[in-house]
């Protein structure tokens, strides 16, 4: 998330308001910043969905776990970290645009095109992750 922060979204958003101040002093308007805001744009989504996951194991790592997966073993944890790790790159390089392109026509990019989209993707990849823990670590 720190990384799609200062490595995606910062620089995009770079781009945006130069732009709009470049338009402002009367300066012609640059053709990347649409892309750029967009990008900025999928990629802020992509945090938002993923603060939802982190949100829960962070506070649930003290107060739902306690405990809880006595009977796990290490292989059963590097499973839910490989799966879990998975799932979320698969999410981000989508979010990037790199499966399809950031083209609002994109229908893989559906998660990220409304605040809406983005609540109900955030809530299944918190139901999956724990679902997962509940099945692989249990």
């Amino acid at each position: 998330m720190a990384a799609n922060v200062w490595m995606v979204i910062w620089k995009n958003q770079k781009v945006v308001v130069a732009n709009a101040a470049n338009v402002l002093a009367g300066k012609d308007a640059d053709p990347s910043a649409p892309g750029a805001g967009r990008k900025a744009l999928l990629v802020s989504r992509q945090n938002f969905i993923f603060s939802f996951s982190m949100l829960f194991y962070m506070v649930g790592a003290a107060h739902f776990y306690s405990g809880a997966f006595g009977d796990a073993t290490s292989s059963n944890a590097w499973t839910f970290f490989i799966v879990a790790c998975v799932i979320i790159a698969i999410m981000q390089i989508n979010a990037l645009g790199l499966l399809g392109g950031t083209a609002a026509t994109n229908k893989l990019l559906w998660p990220y095109e409304s605040h809406k989209n983005a609540l109900i993707t955030g809530g299944i990849l918190w139901l999956v992750l724990w679902l997962l823990s509940e099945i692989l670590l249990a």
